[in-house]
C-alpha cells in the first residue's frame, strides 16, 4: 500500500540552519496494516507523515501510495486518497459550519463544487446513522456548529468525516495527545472499530506507549530519523509496555537526556 524508496529530507540545504532528517530512507507499509508509530521529540515522524500527504516535498526519493508514484503529486490530489485526523481537534472540521455541513463537504470531496446549496436533504437521515454509530448521542445535533462542541466530540466526527468515501490510507497525527485520558480512550476505541470494520490500512503516530502496544498489527519505534524498532504478528503480541519503555529510554541515555 506504502512504499517509500530512498527518501532524502534536508530542511534549508546549505543554509545555516541545515538540518538532515532522513538520508536514504525507505519505510513501507502493508494494505490491510494499523501501524503505531512512537519515538522521541525530532525522530522524524511528523515529517514522514507530512511527506506521505504531501505537505512537505522531500528533498530526494519517491513515495508510491497504492501503486502510484506520488513523489511529485500536491497535497491536494493526494487527499483524494488519504484521510487524516490532526492532533488538535480544532483542525479537523469546519467550525462555523453544522455536522451536516461538515459531513456534506466530506462526502463530496474531490468531486466539482458550485455555489448551490451543498447539503443534498435526503442525505441528512444517512449522515445521522453515520453519526449515531459514535454512540455520542450527535445524531439530535446535526443543525449544531462544530465549533461549540467538546474536544473529543469534534475529534470523533473528524475520525467519521476522514473516513466517509473510500480512502487508501487513513493518517492519525497524534489525534487523542489533546484530549482528556476518559475521551482518549474513547476516541481509541472508535479509531480502532472504524479501521477493523472499513479495512483500513493506517498509520498512527503516538506518544502513548500503551496505545502503541494495545492497537495495531505493527509497532514501529523511531530515532533520529531511522527505524529502530520494528514487530509485528506475535512478537508485537507478546510485547508489554515496559519493554517498548526501557528501549525509549535507553535512546534517550545515549542521546545525553
Amino acid at each position: 500500500m506504502l512504499k517509500m524508496n530512498n527518501i532524502v529530507m534536508t530542511y534549508d540545504p546549505g543554509g545555516i540552519n541545515e538540518l538532515c532528517v532522513f538520508n536514504d530512507f525507505s519505510f513501507g507499509v502493508k494494505k490491510g496494516e494499523f501501524v503505531s508509530l512512537v519515538g522521541s521529540n525530532g525522530s522524524g515522524k511528523t515529517t514522514l507523515l507530512n511527506i506521505i500527504c504531501g505537505t512537505l516535498a522531500q528533498t530526494s526519493g519517491e513515495v508510491y501510495i497504492a501503486g502510484e508514484n506520488m513523489s511529485h503529486k500536491k497535497d491536494y490530489y493526494r487527499a483524494r486518497r488519504i484521510g487524516r485526523v490532526l492532533q488538535n481537534p480544532s483542525l479537523g472540521t469546519c467550525p462555523n459550519l453544522t455536522i451536516a455541513e461538515n459531513m456534506a463537504l466530506a462526502e463530496n470531496k474531490g468531486k466539482k463544487f458550485d455555489f448551490t446549496f451543498c447539503i443534498n436533504k435526503k442525505r441528512i437521515s444517512a449522515y445521522r446513522d453515520m453519526v449515531r454509530e459514535l454512540s455520542l448521542g450527535l445524531e439530535d445535533k446535526m443543525d449544531v456548529k462544530m465549533g461549540s462542541l467538546s474536544g473529543g466530540q469534534r475529534q470523533a466526527v473528524s475520525l467519521l468525516i476522514a473516513t466517509m468515501i473510500p480512502i487508501d490510507f487513513l493518517i492519525l497525527d497524534e489525534h487523542t495527545a489533546a484530549l482528556d485520558p476518559l475521551t482518549s480512550e474513547t476516541i481509541m476505541h472508535l479509531t480502532d472499530k472504524t479501521i477493523k470494520e472499513k479495512k483500513l490500512t493506517a498509520v498512527m503516530v503516538t506518544h502513548n506507549l500503551r496505545y502503541a502496544v494495545e492497537y495495531g498489527d505493527r509497532l514501529v519505534m523511531m530515532d533520529k530519523g531511522r527505524v529502530v524498532m520494528d514487530i509485528s504478528g506475535k512478537q508485537k503480541q507478546a510485547t508489554a509496555v515496559e519493554d517498548v519503555l526501557k528501549i525509549f529510554n535507553d535512546i534517550s541515555i545515549e542521546c545525553g537526556n
